[in-house]
């Protein structure tokens, strides 16, 4: 028997990279897929309580390790492979260094892989049915394709196919050295690479590429904004689903990268400020090395993030061909310069509550800093005149919010509903209002309290009598199969189904409601306008309405418009 026999015999694949071709032992060839990049082999799933089947391709490289030499750098594609890539089973994520807990770092940097989920078999598909793309959020700190998060089966009901994709975060995705050395934006154009591969090939999986939303929630919702501002993503994809977060977030810029990278090498032990020799050094660098800094400069640089925006965040690039960014948000917006799609956005009734540990956490640090000196209260993008205009701005804003004027005698509710506006609302709105001039915009605040609430990143607990609002996150719960949350029933359950018909109906027509039905409480949405910023309200009764918190808009708006001055970076 020879040896070549034996290993046969024994095993039926073979590694090929990160991951593994099928022999001709285990091929089954009904769920096998032909790419423009080679065969895949999918395999069939059943949802919750097996009350449905779907099918799934997993681990398909888009794009070359982004290692050694082509770390920080645009991401390059995959190519081809040969033989049949096993696609039954996930890859790794991109390295991550957990929120919640800073001495867990995940992950690897071999992760530009996607994942596609069909309702049917791809070789049996008679009609090509609507796309839904997802970009999972996280701060650009965390986040990955996982399924026992990101179970697809919900939205699969609905009669599209859904995809997630991995994407750098962190240092790896938005290192920037505002010049070449390290352009940035590499967490984008990973997403951008990988939208481009399902623009290739997702006609072989019964996927339409003429019907591609492009959707996300938190960090993914900003990055599709981002998406819809950038040139490299123009015809990608026909429209955009927004869930809490914006391109005009002030947490969704990077202002200051130069100084970051500066601090990240500082940390490593780099006494130079040559980005050259920096972005160098960091190539050679071991994974553990760049983490450990990273940790180190998130949280030098956390307590301010209204200010210059999350440490590894979008950041504005240098004018070159490849330049993802290079224009400011709010300028982009309003002047139209944008990629022109339908888009329905978003916000949950109390985002702040997810981060309640964090807030009370920094609330006595805050306190001091703002209640000391109210003009630190005033961001960057206001572009103030001096600092008595700074201090004039603080001052309106901390008496409309806090007892007394100082956040310190506050009750946790007031600093809540001021993170949530300040954070949240008043860019998202402001965002519907710049885009609803020049395309179709569904807006809506998710107002519906569940049985369960967040409780902090990843926990939830059964919502009690106090417990109010709906925190950031929330809404995800009813669009995805989540492991360790309990099976859905009664109220949560007809949420569930009501979000998901909205959310598919946008995917396939462009409109959430494109007829009656009584799911939907035979309720039409209307479009937002301009100067009528109609939104619906998704509770169990759908409610159309025009004046959510609009008392706190107009504030905003007012203050804007006494003591800014464009252009606006954020807003």
């Amino acid at each position: 028997m020879s040896k070549l026999f034996v290993i046969l015999v024994f095993f039926d694949f073979v590694i090929f990279g990160n991951f593994e071709i099928i022999s001709a032992v285990n091929k089954k060839n009904l769920l096998q897929v032909k790419t423009e990049n080679g065969v895949l082999q999918g395999k069939m799933n059943y949802g919750k309580n097996n009350e449905s089947t779907f099918y799934s391709y997993q681990g398909i490289p888009f794009g070359k390790p982004p290692i050694e030499d082509l770390r920080f750098r645009a991401p390059k594609p995959y190519g081809n492979w040969s033989g049949i890539l096993d696609a039954t089973k996930e890859q790794s994520g991109c390295v991550e260094v957990l929120i919640r807990n800073y001495t867990k770092v995940q992950g690897m940097e071999d992760c530009l892989f996607l994942n596609i989920f069909t309702p049917e078999n791809p070789n049996k598909v008679k009609k090509l049915l609507p796309v839904f793309f997802w970009i999972y959020g996280g701060a650009y700190l965390e986040g990955n394709t996982h399924f026992d998060r990101w179970g697809p089966d919900i939205l699969l009901k609905e009669d599209i196919i859904v995809v997630t994709s991995n994407y750098r975060i962190g240092v790896f995705g938005f290192l920037s050295t505002n010049n070449m050395d390290s352009p940035g934006n590499y967490g984008l154009k990973d997403q951008n690479l990988a939208l481009q591969w399902v623009n290739n090939n997702i006609k072989y999986f019964g996927g339409d590429p003429n019907n591609i939303t492009l959707a996300g929630q938190s960090a993914g919702s900003a990055s599709v904004l981002y998406h819809v501002q950038s040139k490299l993503s123009r015809g990608l994809f026909h429209k955009a689903i927004a869930q809490s977060g914006s391109s005009l977030c002030a947490w969704s810029l990077q202002i200051d990268p130069l100084e970051i990278t500066y601090q990240i090498a500082y940390a490593l032990g780099m006494n130079t400020k040559n980005t050259t020799e920096i972005v160098a050094r960091l190539r050679k660098a071991t994974v553990g090395e760049i983490t450990g800094a990273q940790q180190m400069t998130t949280i030098l640089n956390f307590i301010e993030f209204r200010k210059i925006g999350l440490a590894y965040s979008p950041t504005l690039e240098p004018n070159h061909p490849n330049a993802f960014l290079t224009k400011y948000s709010y300028e982009a917006l309003r002047s139209g310069d944008f990629n022109r799609v339908p888009v329905l956005l978003g916000t949950t009734s109390q985002e702040s509550l997810l981060f309640k540990q964090f807030m009370s956490l920094l609330r006595p640090a805050v306190s001091l800093l703002y209640d000391s000196s109210p003009g630190m209260m005033a961001m960057p993008n206001l572009n103030t005149d001096s600092l008595a205009k700074n201090r004039q701005f603080g001052l309106e804003v901390m008496r409309r919010y806090f007892k007394q004027g100082q956040l310190s005698q506050s009750t946790f509710d007031q600093y809540a509903n001021f993170v949530t506006d300040d954070a949240f609302l008043r860019p998202i709105r402001k965002t519907m209002q710049l885009l609803s001039k020049f395309v179709p915009v569904y807006f809506y605040v998710f107002t519906y309290e569940g049985k369960y609430i967040a409780e902090g990143l990843e926990g939830f607990k059964t919502r009690g009598a106090l417990d109010k609002g709906v925190s950031h996150s929330e809404d995800l719960w009813y669009m995805w199969s989540h492991k360790n949350l309990p099976e859905k029933k009664g109220d949560d359950l007809v949420m569930s189904k009501r979000l998901t018909r909205m959310w598919g109906n946008f995917v396939k027509y462009s409109n959430p409601t494109p007829f009656e039905e009584p799911l939907l409480n035979n309720t039409i949405w209307p479009l937002a306008q301009p100067n009528n910023l109609v939104q619906l309200n998704i509770n169990l009764d759908l409610t159309i309405e025009t004046d959510y918190r609009n008392d706190y808009v107009r504030f905003w708006e007012y203050v804007y418009r006494k003591y800014g001055k464009r252009p606006f970076k954020t807003y």
